[in-house]
């Protein structure tokens, strides 16, 4: 009987091991799985993190235009003054212009008539 005890023995020793190896490699499997899941993890979480920088800089952008909408509105309204003021200045500076080109042939009639005088002393001056 020792050696049917030795022979079972050694069939239960080979198959514990022959457990123990199939448990480590599926424990070297799960590890070498995992390792390759953090792999292709990574540059997702390194895109996830640009993202949401991206994200909250739209969010920060977001906030910035509803604060500025009221300056924005305030200078429309100026806009609008200063275009009727303009309106204004260039319709100011037509009649001027008028003014001056009437004022400019004027002198020009008055030069010619002094000049007109002068080589006649005898002529009336009207």
């Amino acid at each position: 009987m020792p050696d049917a005890y030795i022979v079972a023995l050694v069939i239960a020793a080979s198959v514990l091991t022959a457990l123990v190896v199939a448990l480590v490699m599926r424990r070297s499997m799960t590890i070498a799985t995992a390792r390759l899941h953090e792999n292709d993890v990574e540059p997702l979480r390194a895109v996830n993190v640009e993202l949401e920088r991206r994200l909250l800089l739209e969010q920060q952008k977001a906030a910035r235009v509803a604060e500025l909408e009221p300056a924005l509105a305030e200078r429309v309204r100026e806009v609008g003054s200063l275009s009727e003021a303009k309106a204004a200045a260039e319709g100011h500076l037509a009649a001027a212009a008028e003014a001056l080109r009437r004022v400019e042939a004027a002198h020009r009639e008055t030069r010619e008539r002094l000049e007109s005088s002068e080589c006649n002393p005898h002529a009336v001056f009207r």
